[in-house]
């Protein structure tokens, strides 16, 4: 039997489908908890480009702003999907 990438996700424990808790008939794609380390186990180097190329060039004022208008802009795009 051959896996399919989400099987090989779910094996690994890094992610699987969850049911949107606004809308319930959308399906979503979590992370487990292992799932957000990932990325620095694998890719390091990613990880520390993306720090320096992006969070080390903000105050810590403008990344505060940063999680406020990602938090917005996903809270917005969850309530236009709800429409």
């Amino acid at each position: 039997m051959k896996l399919t990438p989400a099987h090989r996700r779910r094996q690994v424990l890094l992610g699987g489908r969850c049911t949107d808790r606004v809308v319930g008939r959308y399906t979503l794609a979590c992370l487990t908890d292992a799932g957000p380390a990932k990325p620095e186990v694998c890719g390091p180097g990613h990880v520390t480009a993306v720090r320096r190329l992006i969070f080390d060039s903000l105050s810590p004022l403008q990344v505060r702003q940063k999680a406020e208008i990602a938090r917005r802009i996903a809270q917005a795009t969850s309530s236009a999907e709800s429409l």
